[in-house]
């Protein structure tokens, strides 16, 4: 939700009132269900790619009617795709750290034991 931007983070006080919580399971999605629906909508997209060759073949009078759902849906996906992008970059960068802390601490530790 962060990557899309549809987060935002900031300072909570607690004065014990209660609030109704409205978290949605759509606009929360972990990595993982992000790589599922890319899927999904990869698979949309051929169905309705295949649908629209079919209207065009049979000479339907609405030939305009699909590509609003499969711009839709590549939209989709390419945003899906660039936040799990974007989250492996943070991941990669946050273990190189981690890498570089741990080969420096165990260097002080070469050094004192010496």
């Amino acid at each position: 939700a962060k990557e899309l931007k549809l987060l935002k983070l900031g300072t909570v006080s607690v004065d014990g009132t209660k609030l109704k919580a409205s978290a949605s399971k759509h606009r929360s999605v972990t990595y993982q269900r992000a790589g599922k629906l890319a899927a999904q909508f990869e698979l949309e997209i051929g169905e309705l790619l295949e649908q629209a060759e079919a209207a065009d073949g049979q000479g339907e009078a609405d030939p305009e009617a699909l590509p609003p759902e499969i711009a839709r849906r590549e939209e989709l996906q390419r945003q899906l795709l660039a936040a799990r992008e974007r989250l492996e970059a943070q991941a990669r960068a946050k273990s190189q750290q981690q890498l570089g802390t741990t080969r420096l601490l165990s260097a002080r530790v070469a050094r004192n034991s010496r």
